[in-house]
């Protein structure tokens, strides 16, 4: 079992329907990533260089949390963009790469 200290939850995003993006919705999603910052909830977020999506890096939640949190992006709820959730465990000197060199 891995320490939760050593967890985060990846969202990537992926855009399917670009033209359904507005102004207003770009301003609620960085709302919603600023409120998950102001909490300590937010490890790193930003689009992709080539535009066709982005990433969110959540610490400090549930998956349940992440999944609802990318389940009502609001650019998946208007259908311009999918969402896929995925646990990553980190590999660092403190956890000894996993118990590996441990």
């Amino acid at each position: 079992m891995v320490d939760e200290r050593f967890v985060r939850w990846v969202i990537t995003y992926e855009r399917t329907h670009p033209e359904r993006i507005t102004r207003d919705l770009v301003r609620e999603k960085i709302r919603r990533l600023a409120a998950l910052e102001d909490e300590g909830k937010l490890e790193l977020c930003g689009p992709f260089a080539d535009g066709g999506g982005g990433i969110a890096i959540l610490s400090g939640v549930t998956e349940e949390d992440a999944r609802a949190f990318a389940a009502s992006d609001p650019f998946v709820v208007v259908g311009a963009a999918t969402s896929v959730v995925r646990k990553l465990e980190i590999s660092c000197r403190e956890n000894a790469h996993l118990g590996v060199l441990g």
